[in-house]
């Protein structure tokens, strides 16, 4: 699945960059596991991954969010191009 219902554009950085220093990059790319599924939402300032979740049908409190390997609270702004999205729970 690769949903790009939000994507505006490109940041500005090179497409490697991880973190934006703290500034909202202007894309994010999470990647659902387990299956793999891509989600690239188009970051405004002060989106959260709630925000980002919610508008995607998934409930952030039956998921994890991870940036190279340390977990994020859901409630964060997006400040990361490149995440993973656990999620914990059943969804049948």
């Amino acid at each position: 699945m690769r949903d790009e219902g939000n994507r505006t554009g490109f940041g500005t950085g090179s497409e490697g960059d991880d973190d934006c220093g703290g500034h909202p990059p202007a894309l994010c790319r999470m990647t659902v596991l387990p299956g793999g599924d891509i989600i690239e939402w188009a970051v405004r300032p002060g989106d959260t991954y709630e925000r980002a979740l919610l508008a995607h049908c998934i409930v952030p409190d039956t998921v994890l969010i991870f940036f190279k390997g340390t977990s994020l609270p859901e409630d964060k702004p997006i400040t990361e191009t490149d995440v993973e999205i656990v999620l914990t729970c059943s969804r049948g």
